[in-house]
């Protein structure tokens, strides 16, 4: 360009400057910064998002002389950014999941239970209460479907609730009866006998319970429970036999109880080194008779004697022979009063 101006006429105005081309910078593109790629879950496809191309250079203007462009600086290429792997968890690693609460089972099974249980009880008949009574010389018994017997004795009560049809798991005694049960371990048979009770362990087995007087149990078969009602019982085993006095515990008694049914259920009355109430409470429920003592040492003997069908007179007569003394008579009362001597007085 100096050299145009320096061979120019003189005469020629000199040329105005030529503008000067300015070519504006071009802004290097900014490196492409990937988008942050989000794991997302299996079942949807990791797409990988690229970078826009930087937009290309402005034309130069119409007037302008074209020059060079710049050459670029160099740029190293990015490597292309990779899709997003989700990794697989390792195979020893058990994936959580949210556990399963078994107690619905246990509720369900327990509902379940409840009311198969419910639905048997409406099925069952309703508890119903009887009364079973003897007279004075009277017998009586109840017999169930599985082969449980109850014999009651003269002049007692048994108070029954049970099931029509199925044998009671407790009853009521006044007076004596005999109970010959099969031992079921599942359903307990108790006797409640003044405040006294008596559990079925065995199968066999005898209550008295006078009106007043002690309670005796005797074991022909089996075992039983022997007590008072929410106290530690006396556990009698086959043979023996005990004897309950008011509030104090259960003790044994001497001898040994026989292995058959005792001999009023058979229609007789029998005494084998009885006591004096013992025979006082059989008088009065088999004959209706008052056995009275006019001496103490009497009243402290035993008796032993049996009998099938003889009239009271000849019963009580034959008691008082036993142990040497006499009857005095008087209604349905009888007392035994000292025999005479019978030796001559020197």
């Amino acid at each position: 360009r100096q050299d145009t101006v320096a061979d120019a006429p003189a005469s020629a105005q000199p040329a105005s400057p030529a503008p000067e081309v300015i070519t504006p910078a071009v802004a290097p593109t900014p490196p492409a910064v990937p988008e942050p790629v989000v794991a997302r879950a299996p079942s949807a496809p990791v797409v990988a998002r690229m970078a826009a191309p930087a937009p290309p250079p402005e034309p130069a203007l119409p007037d302008q002389e074209p020059t060079a462009a710049p050459a670029p600086s160099p740029v190293t290429p990015r490597p292309a950014p990779r899709p997003a792997v989700v990794a697989a968890p390792p195979s020893d690693v058990i994936p959580l999941r949210p556990r399963r609460s078994a107690w619905w089972l246990v509720g369900a099974a327990a509902a379940a239970i409840i009311g198969v249980v419910s639905w048997q009880r409406m099925q069952r008949p309703a508890m119903a209460e009887s009364v079973l009574a003897t007279a004075v010389g009277g017998r009586d018994s109840l017999v169930y479907a599985d082969g449980s017997r109850i014999l009651l004795g003269p002049a007692s009560r048994l108070s029954v609730r049970a099931r029509p049809g199925e044998r009671p798991e407790s009853v009521t005694l006044e007076g004596e009866a005999y109970f010959d049960l099969p031992h079921d371990p599942a359903r307990t048979f108790r006797v409640h006998a003044g405040s006294s009770d008596i559990t079925d362990i065995g199968t066999r087995f005898t209550v008295r319970q006078p009106a007043a007087g002690p309670t005796v149990v005797e074991v022909h078969s089996g075992s039983v429970a022997f007590g008072a009602r929410g106290a530690k019982p006396l556990v009698l085993a086959t043979g023996e036999q005990a004897v309950r006095r008011g509030a104090a515990p259960p003790e044994r008694l001497p001898g040994a109880a026989g292995s058959e049914p005792p001999a009023w259920t058979a229609g007789q009355l029998a005494f084998s080194d009885a006591g004096f109430d013992t025979v006082q409470d059989a008088l009065r429920r088999w004959y209706g008779v008052e056995l009275l003592s006019g001496d103490s040492a009497l009243a402290a003997r035993h008796f032993t004697a049996s009998f099938a069908g003889e009239p009271r007179e000849e019963v009580v007569r034959i008691l008082a022979l036993t142990v040497g003394a006499e009857v005095a008579w008087q209604g349905d009362t009888a007392r035994l009063v000292p025999a005479p001597d019978p030796r001559p007085r020197p």
